[in-house]
């Protein structure tokens, strides 16, 4: 069966894992290089997976004018990958400046599910304000 909001969900997990595998990376601290590295892998290897779902469901959409639902919920994501981004350059910053050194773990892995919570409440409240 071929409903719309299927279709939707089809169009649109791959976001939504790449928003959330994001949002997870802020598990791996900040402090031991190794794993920064890794994370930062993580971190372009979602903003590169969400950029190609975008594309993927612009051209199942076929060629429009105009910014759909799928459009601004993808760009919401980018940008959330983007904060995860500065977020992780920020804290390792302060990391190597030993500026709350034993506190940053803590911040960090609460912004990372402050952001995974924000993604999904602001797509909510996008696709319920569509409807």
């Amino acid at each position: 069966m071929r409903n719309s909001p299927y279709i939707f969900l089809k169009l649109s997990l791959g976001l939504f894992v790449a928003v959330l595998i994001a949002a997870l990376s802020s598990a791996l601290p900040v402090i031991n290089d190794d794993l920064y590295g890794s994370r930062v892998t993580f971190l372009g290897g979602t903003l590169l997976a969400s950029v190609l779902n975008q594309q993927f469901a612009d051209s199942k959409a076929g060629a429009l004018t105009s910014i759909t639902l799928l459009d601004v919920i993808h760009l919401v994501g980018i940008a959330m990958i983007g904060c995860l981004f500065i977020a992780t350059v920020t804290f390792r910053y302060l990391c190597k400046k030993n500026l709350w050194k034993n506190r940053i773990l803590e911040i960090d892995v609460m912004f990372g599910f402050c952001v995974l919570i924000g993604f999904s409440f602001t797509c909510l409240v996008i696709v319920l304000g569509s409807a």
